[in-house]
């Protein structure tokens, strides 16, 4: 193979533009310094592992559906044959598949969250 010579007696300044410019591309440049994290405690916090049992959802609107129906419609601002038979038909909408590192929130208990926040605007 031959060698790449270049002719060091003329150089016009379009050559010495591009010979800078390759120059200044092949810099190195300064990198992002990153801060070290702190390592995670907890991936989910122990009282949200607690919620599928101990939780409003599956306690309070339970209690409230079986024991004391007008409470319940004051809570979720419906009956809650409404509130099944709206399941029903946003369940496929809403429902988000379990993984490996958590199970997701249940349908009825998403709605719930929704229907709560939208008759009163706090959670």
């Amino acid at each position: 193979m031959a060698e790449f010579r270049p002719d060091t007696t003329s150089t016009s300044e379009e050559e010495d533009a591009v010979i800078a410019s390759c120059l200044l591309l092949s810099l190195p440049t300064k990198r992002k310094v990153r801060k070290h994290r702190k390592k995670r405690e907890f991936w989910v916090r122990p009282w949200v592992m607690r919620r599928p049992s101990l939780g409003a959802y599956a306690n309070l609107l339970k209690e409230l559906a079986n024991e004391d129906q007008q409470a319940c419609t004051s809570f979720l601002r419906m009956g809650i044959a409404n509130f099944n038979a709206l399941l029903q038909k946003v369940e496929p909408l809403i429902l988000k598949q379990d993984t490996v590192m958590r199970e997701a929130i249940s349908p009825g208990e998403r709605l719930a969250v929704t229907l709560r926040y939208l008759a009163s605007g706090k959670f």
